[in-house]
């Protein structure tokens, strides 16, 4: 009876471990977009992104690039941030976006890089 304690105790140890380290992985970039541009000095684009599961970033570097792949404006932000202001620095008829996300992980950082 005693072996079968243990045994369920250690079942439950390593599930509760498997569900720390499922929670803490980083959250994947799946979705970023340009969603509004407001005239102005300097006009700006309205950015809107969307984390799968898990942990969000640390900080979040979002790049705004032209159809020709120029980059027209950058914005660091907060990892929790899911709106946000970019300022530009010229228009193009169609606009990308590239999001690098900082992770903190155990003895470092790591960085994931997505496009849209």
């Amino acid at each position: 009876m005693r072996t079968h304690e243990r045994a369920l105790s250690l079942l439950a140890a390593l599930a509760l471990l498997a569900l720390m380290a499922w929670r803490s992985r980083p959250a994947r970039v799946v979705s970023a977009r340009v969603t509004a541009l407001a005239p102005g000095a300097p006009p700006l684009a309205h950015v809107a992104l969307a984390y799968g599961a898990g942990a969000r970033p640390v900080s979040t570097v979002v790049d705004v690039l032209g159809a020709d792949g120029e980059s027209l404006g950058s914005a660091t932000v907060e990892g929790h941030r899911l709106l946000l202001e970019v300022p530009l620095s010229g228009a193009s008829h169609a606009y990308r976006v590239r999001v690098t996300a900082m992770h903190r992980r155990v003895g470092g950082v790591s960085l994931g890089s997505f496009e849209f």
